[in-house]
């Protein structure tokens, strides 16, 4: 008797674990909106269009 109460508690939870699932993969999967537009704008181009100076440009000139 407590074997069977046992699985189905399991059972239970993972219902619950995997419609939290379902629900936060429905959540990201919406467009994000324009809250982050500017910020993305700003900064699409600017890796390629400058590399960084590290290490090892400072020690080829030496």
């Amino acid at each position: 008797m407590h074997v069977l109460a046992i699985y189905r508690v399991n059972e239970h939870l993972a219902d619950l674990m995997a419609e939290a699932s379902a629900e936060r993969q429905a959540r990201e999967s919406k467009p994000k909106g324009r809250r982050f537009a500017l910020v993305t704008s700003l900064f699409a181009g600017r890796a390629a269009a400058t590399p960084a100076a590290g290490p090892t440009k400072a020690f080829a000139n030496s």
